[in-house]
């Protein structure tokens, strides 16, 4: 599996403090906390975060 392309979420808040970054992992949907990239990166589907 290639390596996830992580994006700034388009909900994010301009000023950076309250941040998600989000990258297609196969069918689901990865989120990481951009100051904690190492951290947990729960999946979902596409449809329970729209």
């Amino acid at each position: 599996m290639s390596r996830p392309r992580w994006r700034k979420a388009a909900r994010s808040s301009g000023s950076g403090t309250d941040c998600v970054e989000v990258a297609s992992v196969g069918d689901m949907i990865a989120v990481r906390d951009p100051k904690d990239p190492a951290g947990p990166r729960p999946l979902g589907g596409a449809q329970g975060l729209a």
